[in-house]
């Protein structure tokens, strides 16, 4: 190999290097990295409120649906119907941001 491939594999492209590790860290980083935690915590939160909203509306549907007897509910499909496994998604989704970020 030439010293020009060489240089390709080590030499440091552009840009800063990062050192890894907590002790490299500034507190500034450290502040930052923090607040972006939060944020998704408060982000799974919210979604996670939503999506049980969202289960609970498509399920009051449903059984509007049902009520209706006009062939629009579930009878024809039964549990194959979409809505059931998008209402049964969305819980546990749900479920797994509370579980996961509900510390």
């Amino acid at each position: 190999m030439s010293s020009e491939d060489l240089a390709k594999y080590y030499l440091p492209s552009r840009g800063q290097l990062t050192i890894p590790g907590d002790d490299w860290r500034s507190d500034g980083d450290k502040k930052a990295q923090q607040r972006r935690e939060a944020a998704r915590k408060r982000e799974a939160a919210a979604c996670a409120k939503a999506l049980r909203k969202a289960a609970e509306t498509l399920s009051a549907y449903l059984n509007a649906c049902r009520e209706c007897r006009d062939g629009s509910g579930d009878e024809r499909q039964g549990a194959g119907d979409g809505r059931h496994r998008l209402i049964a998604d969305c819980s546990e989704y749900a479920g797994f941001l509370e579980q996961r970020y509900d510390r």
